[in-house]
């Protein structure tokens, strides 16, 4: 079953989807690229296209995750290195493009025709 084409555009769509969805999971840093990237590739719709729109949202969620993090460390008082939160960030960035191609491939079969059993 083909879905009906949703009205807008689905990859600026999908980049949305993917910046919001890891800026809320902040506090899950290994994770939220990941499951924004998975969401936001699946709103896009195949893994090529996902792949492609998930290079500008992965340096957003990079730069928010950083912001973020450092705001938290300086209202609690710590001292942890920048360098540390860079990398944090970093990771998240690379999981939103990880997760985008798999929501994208996910999406692909969703749509994909299938042969009777």
């Amino acid at each position: 079953m083909v879905s009906p084409k949703r009205p807008g555009d689905p990859a600026r769509e999908g980049a949305a989807w993917m910046v919001a969805w890891s800026l809320l999971l902040f506090f899950l840093p290994t994770v939220n690229g990941l499951v924004g990237g998975i969401i936001g590739g699946y709103r896009v719709g195949s893994s090529s296209r996902a792949g492609s729109v998930a290079i500008a949202p992965a340096l957003w969620v990079a730069l928010g995750m950083w912001l973020l993090l450092m705001l938290f460390s300086l209202l609690r008082g710590d001292s942890v290195p920048v360098l540390a939160l860079g990398v944090v960030s970093a990771v998240s960035g690379v999981g939103v493009i990880v997760g985008a191609f798999m929501g994208g491939v996910v999406a692909e079969v969703r749509d994909s025709p299938r042969l009777p059993t």
